[in-house]
């Protein structure tokens, strides 16, 4: 079979090469037109696709205020059901690890009954030692030291412990740095020596800044605090403590 010259089909070759071309770009053009034409949508399918949208858009906010209000409701029989350490715990609430037992839901504090009252004083002591122990710098200047241990403690500890404390404001339980410092104290036990003296049990809980913003403890160490009757009134008369 006898080759012909490529070079004599070079022009047909490239007008047959432009044709197709031409006919392929019609035919796209004629695809993406029936395209948006099918994408067209009369005056009144678009309304009624406009108006389904919005049967939708309220059924949601019905179905999101219907939840709301049975949340809300949920609560307020809660709060209203709830009316003792019992129903406290009942509900779901943690009761705490000190002494008396408590139960705290939203807002409100329920003490177990059947707490000794004389044992309930006698923790309040401790506990209130324990939210002002923050303001006393041991390590402060010993007249300013001894200041802030006459102003905190005076009311909570017995007249010879002050004075000693006054004294030594460097053996005084207090804020030994700036942070962490001791925050609280949560009283573990409450145990009767005799009728007009008590051994109390805690942990003292330290906190930092971030402990505040974030939660948690920085540390915990032990304390004991004998509480006895002085002048009609329940003071500490001794305090020994894990932490020198």
């Amino acid at each position: 079979m006898r080759i012909e010259d490529p070079a004599k089909f070079e022009g047909q070759i490239s007008y047959v090469d432009t044709e197709i071309m031409r006919d392929n770009i019609e035919n796209i053009k004629t695809i993406f037109q029936k395209g948006i034409s099918s994408l067209a949508v009369s005056p009144e399918k678009r309304e009624n696709v406009i108006m389904m949208k919005r049967k939708w858009f309220f059924l949601a906010i019905v179905a999101a205020l219907l939840v709301v209000g049975s949340v809300f409701c949920l609560n307020y029989y809660r709060r209203v059901a709830i009316g003792s350490f019992d129903d406290c715990v009942g509900a779901g609430f943690p009761a705490s690890k000190t002494y008396p037992l408590q139960c705290e839901a939203y807002g409100k504090v329920f003490v177990k009954q059947g707490s000794d009252p004389v044992e309930v004083a006698v923790d309040n002591v401790v506990t209130n030692f324990g939210r002002v122990m923050q303001f006393v710098s041991t390590n402060a200047p010993k007249k300013i030291a001894a200041q802030a241990v006459a102003d905190n403690y005076r009311d909570l500890v017995s007249p010879s412990l002050l004075a000693a404390w006054m004294q030594n404001p460097a053996k005084a339980p207090g804020r030994k740095v700036s942070s962490p410092w001791p925050d609280h104290i949560m009283v573990t036990s409450v145990a009767r020596v005799n009728t007009t003296t008590y051994t109390v049990a805690g942990d003292v809980i330290e906190l930092t800044s971030d402990n505040v913003a974030d939660g948690g403890m920085a540390d915990e160490y032990t304390a004991t605090a004998t509480v006895a009757v002085e002048d009609g009134n329940w003071v500490i008369t001794n305090w020994d403590s894990s932490r020198t």
